[in-house]
């Protein structure tokens, strides 16, 4: 049985991605929504870019990716679109535990590793190359960046950034909105809404 076709929002780096990594995985992309009206009626990678707000199209029959690193401009988008139903974007490159609970929206890039008993929240992203061990949580719309590491029992909470090359030592928890810059070494809690950078991480 074929899954159902894709629309995806966004037109930069990221839905260039989500479309290759979509074409990988066997899923059909039909067509890119995006609010900068420039961009329609183009194409990118072979697929149109459609004209309209995305809140405007909601056609039968189909999934969709939110292809928006940014978190908050994730967030933002996510409200406008209530009632579409939303893919797993997983790049058969990756390796996913059959335990792993993975919610809707969730993308998942190449060489990226999911353990046993890890919950991903919706609209997250686990981004090329990074690994996310046992028992881990990652909360709604929050983003592991290219090539970080998460220990076991690592939490983050809601619509946090966890830099490119982040790791993050046994058991921390990462309070909601927080930002670990990229290199980073957390071996202690980080508060919501902080930024920390550093090894190790302040």
């Amino acid at each position: 049985m074929s899954l159902p076709p894709l629309l995806i929002v966004g037109t930069g780096g990221h839905a260039r991605e989500c479309i290759e990594a979509s074409e990988a995985a066997g899923r059909k992309v039909c067509g890119l929504l995006d609010h900068d009206q420039a961009r329609w009626d183009g194409a990118i990678l072979g697929i149109p870019v459609l004209r309209g707000e995305p809140e405007t199209h909601d056609p039968d029959g189909t999934e969709w990716i939110i292809a928006v690193g940014d978190n908050a401009a994730r967030s933002r988008i996510v409200a406008t679109l209530g009632g579409r139903t939303f893919a797993t974007l997983i790049h058969p490159f990756s390796w996913i535990s059959p335990s792993a609970d993975i919610a809707p929206g969730c993308m998942i890039f190449a060489g990226c590793v999911v353990q046993t008993g890890v919950h991903l929240g919706r609209h997250s992203i686990i981004n090329t190359g990074a690994t996310v061990s046992h028992d881990c949580g990652i909360g709604d719309v929050s983003h592991v960046a290219v090539g970080a590491h998460l220990a076991g029992n690592v939490t983050l909470g809601a619509r946090v950034l966890f830099g490119a090359g982040a790791v993050a030592r046994p058991g921390v928890t990462i309070g909601d909105d927080a930002t670990v810059g990229a290199g980073a070494a957390v071996v202690s809690d980080v508060a919501a809404g902080a930024r920390v950078v550093g090894t190790p991480a302040r």
